[in-house]
């Protein structure tokens, strides 16, 4: 989601029943639905977008908003039971119904954060952050049981059940199969098929006649097929636009809807566990099943030495920031025009020093002005007061970088408040060049401060979330701590000297950086330590 645009800000001195996926009340619908109405079980694919419940209409490739724009929610799925959907916002339990509407049930608060999650059979809500920390919920009760033998990091960002299993893929294009009677997992089956570059799959569908669906954040949509054996294959069969923060759900007893193959056939791969389900299947196999058309070939993707140049501009719906001109604004320029662009690929890396001892290479409480090292790459940065500060909030991915120390096995941190509203600072790691921020990772506060995001930029440089860590939301001029300790493509994250997660980097070695997103936010101080090798 993107903000309202405002004029560049000085510096401040002070530190401050069943599922209805055809029919739902969307923008285009002339009349609601009923108070607490529930879904029918019919075709379709929901995502939520950034705390929107959207329609995915495979067949014209485009999402159609339903009900209200909340703050930030996710882990949905949807209860056979009584027709609904359910999810987690922070550490809420909300009920969704089929207006779009959200009504909060009341509090889990060991569920905080989880962005990963569906209904098992047995009418209970499973929830995680990314395969860590797996919880069941009765949503009437809200009853939770901490489920930690299924619980591992480097999990998968969404879950959808087929007979009782919860299958998800991992940014790697691992298989995670969770059985919640069995407390167990297993992620040992890579699936062939897909990109090779990491990128969440942050959207898992499930219809009758046992099809596995997941949808890929670059727009991507495969059909998972042999997910019972050992080698599970994907097949693309449709696109959608490119999302960061989305999740899926859908109406298990429903077949596909328009737009999207049943790429192995009607016969479900693994046996239906409950009656519902074998009833579904059964009419799914002698009346729905449509055979479908050859599948569209997966592009494949262009490896760095065929892209010499800059890519021309992309559409996107977060293109183009216009602000009016404004001749008394102080304390910067006011914001350019931002536009989501496609980037060079990560340039070679140079040869990078190696040391016997932890050596700080640069370190600086912004007391003396940091223009001789840092280069600002984009955004409105000033210093003053003591401190270092992206001044306004026009775009994403301001960034101020420390291009003069490369390095691969480092510790970084920095301290930082936001200065008006939403603190959404955080690090640049292994960007390889001023050029371009393709390959580089990034950790950063987000969603008003309420989460630590991990993410990455692709091979084109657009922006791939991979994981979310639930924080509690610092205060207007409340500075926090954030420190990286990197090693190669392993890299330990802490906020506020507490370990929030471990996670892989794309790419090893680069420089590193500052970066804000659409808030202003000061830096009062910064340090890049070399550590042994």
């Amino acid at each position: 989601m993107f903000r309202v645009n405002r004029r560049a800000l000085a510096l401040l001195t002070a530190v401050a029943a069943p599922l209805t996926l055809l029919s739902p009340v969307s923008a285009q619908t002339a009349e609601p639905r009923p108070e607490g109405a529930a879904f029918a079980c019919q075709p379709g694919f929901y995502q939520v977008l950034s705390g929107q419940l959207n329609l995915f209409t495979p067949d014209q490739g485009n999402f159609e908003p339903v009900g209200p724009d909340y703050a930030n929610y996710n882990a949905i799925g949807y209860r056979i039971a009584d027709g609904m959907l359910y999810g987690m916002q922070h550490d809420q339990v909300i009920r969704i119904d089929a207006n779009g509407v959200n009504i909060e049930l009341g509090t889990v608060q060991d569920a905080g954060g989880s962005y990963t999650g569906d209904f098992g059979d047995d009418g209970l809500l499973y929830v995680s952050r990314g395969g860590r920390g797996w919880m069941s919920i009765d949503v009437d009760t809200l009853e939770s049981t901490e489920l930690p033998e299924m619980s591992a990091s480097g999990g998968p960002a969404d879950v959808a059940n087929l007979y009782g299993t919860l299958y998800g893929v991992s940014s790697s294009g691992q298989l995670w199969i969770y059985d919640p009677v069995s407390r167990t997992y297993d992620n040992s089956r890579q699936i062939s098929g897909l990109p090779s570059t990491n990128m969440a799959y942050g959207a898992m569908w499930a219809t009758a006649g046992g099809n596995l669906y997941a949808g890929r954040n670059s727009g991507e949509i495969y059909q998972i097929t042999g997910f019972s054996t050992d080698s599970p294959t994907a097949t693309q069969v449709g696109t959608s636009d490119s999302t960061r923060s989305n999740d899926g759900a859908s109406c298990s007893l429903a077949p596909p809807p328009e737009g999207i193959d049943d790429v192995d056939g009607p016969e479900p791969e693994v046996e239906p566990q409950t009656p519902e389900a074998k009833e579904a299947a059964e009419v799914y196999e002698q009346e729905q099943y449509v055979e479908p058309e050859p599948a569209p070939e997966t592009a494949e993707e262009t490896s760095s030495s065929e892209v010499p140049e800059e890519h021309a501009p992309v559409a996107t719906d977060e293109s183009v920031y216009n602000p009016p001109a404004d001749e008394s604004v102080t304390g910067g320029d006011v914001c350019e025009t931002n536009v989501r662009e496609d980037r060079l690929p990560r340039k070679a890396l140079p040869p990078i020093p190696t040391y016997t001892s932890a050596t700080t290479l640069y370190q600086s409480d912004f007391s003396t002005d940091p223009l001789g090292a840092f280069r600002i790459l984009n955004g409105t940065w000033l210093w003053e007061n003591s401190q270092f500060a992206q001044a306004h909030d026009c775009g994403f991915d301001t960034t101020s970088a420390l291009p003069g120390y490369y390095v691969d096995n480092y510790r970084f941190e920095a301290n930082f408040s936001s200065i008006v509203k939403d603190n959404h600072g955080g690090l640049l790691l292994n960007q390889s060049s001023v050029d371009t921020r393709s390959g580089a990772s990034l950790v950063d506060l987000a969603e008003g401060g309420n989460v630590l995001r991990w993410g990455y930029y692709d091979d084109l440089g657009y922006y791939q979330l991979l994981e979310r860590f639930e924080i509690e939301r610092p205060a207007v001029n409340q500075a926090v701590n954030l420190a990286v300790e990197v090693s190669g493509t392993d890299v330990s994250i802490f906020y506020n000297g507490v370990l929030m997660g471990e996670v892989v980097a794309p790419e090893a070695g680069g420089f590193v950086g500052l970066v804000v997103n659409a808030t202003p936010v000061a830096f009062h101080s910064v340090s890049l330590v070399a550590l042994p090798s």
